[in-house]
């Protein structure tokens, strides 16, 4: 590896990412480290090391490595290299069989799953990035011959330079957090060097479902593979009669994979994760076998409408990470036929539209009951009035499924308690991240678990 362990060397931000790099650095014979984080506090600092508060001495280093949860524009005075833990694994990686997830919402779904079919092929890889698992934690255990599963989001991916995945995803994509990027074109930006970079003999898979994931492909210079749960590619994966099938290219036959009626995950636009999965473990000369295996098997991430258990007839649905409005009208989707649904909705702002959220649930017949908690509830119950508004009536949903107060979980809970009736759905989908009342969305799903694992038990 061409990098100088003896520089003087600067990590910006401390969380989990800055501290598997700061062991490995040592690790690798590193001395000279200095830590730069606002947040941290005086108990977490590591011990024989440099810290400051703030980013006011960053000429102090000659490498400084930006933790993703730091924007660039606190660091814009620095003079020296500028790399991430995200780009110096590009640039100094063993390997090139790195497959790259990325997308507004399901690129934590899809990388899993396409851990979970390399898992059932025998076939060993790694699965790291965003997900929660650094690339330093495994990094020495790397071959020529790994392959790597990254889902990258767009603070990771904004400063890659030089290259891409070999294997690149783009799901379907919409702005999102736009109260930390300048606008959605930066955001978009951030998003499309997952195929800016990529070259002949690079694969860019992309949601055909999708206008921005398909005008992006154009970017790649490898080759392109749509993936579709409506329409057919003449390139890629898509939903035929229901069934997943590939099409590797031009005049190759189509290959089943599975029937759709064999996906354990809920909710039709999972399609859209299952397809690219499949077309990129396809990609990597995995078995049809291996990959229906799988699919089969793969049962979903925590906090993403996840099941929760049954209490006196009413079924419970985590969805804490469900975080923008699009994620929820999805989980919304899912639950299309059932008799009655029962919402939890609000948060912290990420600067979300909710127009369109309030349209849809305007025009949901089975809507029994809407919850709102946090900063973001009255901005949400605004945009479905709103929409209730403006249909002049012709919207099914009734005005007395409102529930105004700006209540906690536990209250909502109880009142869940009082007015749930066997064949409910309860669905915690906050459409707003969690930062007015939790940790982060993880936090807000645990006490949610809690709560159920509580409901209907005696005082």
């Amino acid at each position: 590896m061409d990098f100088d362990f003896r520089k003087p060397i600067g990590i910006a931000g401390f969380g989990t990412e800055g501290k598997s790099l700061f062991g490995w650095l040592q690790k690798h014979g590193a001395e000279d480290i200095t830590v730069f984080d606002e947040n941290l506090l005086a108990e977490q600092r590591p011990e024989g090391v440099r810290f400051f508060p703030d980013f006011r001495n960053l000429d102090s280093v000659e490498v400084l490595f930006r933790s993703p949860g730091v924007n660039p524009e606190k660091l814009r005075k620095f003079s020296g290299k500028m790399t991430s833990s995200t780009r110096f694994f590009f640039e100094f990686s063993p390997t090139r069989h790195v497959i790259g997830v990325t997308g507004t919402k399901g690129k934590g779904t899809t990388s899993s799953l396409i851990a979970s079919i390399f898992e059932k092929s025998g076939k060993k890889a790694f699965l790291g990035g965003n997900i929660g698992t650094p690339v330093f934690s495994f990094w020495d255990e790397i071959t020529e011959e790994s392959t790597v599963i990254l889902e990258l989001s767009s603070f990771q991916l904004m400063d890659l330079e030089e290259r891409s995945p070999h294997i690149g995803i783009l799901l379907r994509t919409s702005s999102e957090h736009l109260d930390w990027h300048k606008d959605s074109g930066e955001y978009r930006r951030a998003k499309e060097t997952i195929f800016c970079h990529q070259e002949k003999g690079d694969s860019a898979v992309y949601s055909a479902d999708d206008s921005v994931a398909t005008e992006s492909s154009l970017l790649s210079g490898g080759e392109k593979y749509g993936c579709s749960k409506n329409e057919r590619q003449e390139k890629g994966c898509f939903v035929e009669n229901g069934k997943i099938v590939v099409k590797a290219g031009e005049g190759e036959p189509l290959q089943e994979i599975l029937p759709v009626s064999d996906i354990q995950l809920l909710g039709d636009f999972q399609l859209e994760n299952v397809t690219a999965a499949v077309m990129a473990t396809f990609l990597s000369g995995i078995s049809a076998s291996s990959i229906r295996d799988g699919v089969r098997s793969f049962r979903g991430l925590p906090y993403r409408i996840e099941f929760r258990g049954e209490k006196r007839g009413i079924r419970f649905y985590n969805d804490s990470f469900a975080t923008i409005p699009e994620s929820t009208i999805a989980a919304l989707s899912a639950f299309k036929d059932v008799p009655s649904v029962m919402i939890i909705l609000g948060g912290s702002s990420k600067n979300s539209d909710y127009r369109e959220l309030g349209k849809y649930i305007a025009g949901m017949k089975n809507m029994k009951r809407l919850f709102f908690f946090g900063v973001t509830g009255p901005e949400i119950e605004k945009s479905v009035q709103s929409a209730l508004a403006d249909s002049g009536g012709r919207a099914e949903m009734s005005q007395n499924v409102f529930d105004s107060k700006n209540a906690s979980l536990e209250e909502i809970m109880e009142k869940v308690r009082i007015i749930g009736e066997k064949g409910d759905i309860v669905l915690l989908s906050p459409a707003s991240a969690s930062f007015d009342l939790f940790k982060n969305y993880k936090h807000r799903g645990n006490v949610f678990n809690a709560l159920v694992e509580k409901f209907g038990k005696k005082k």
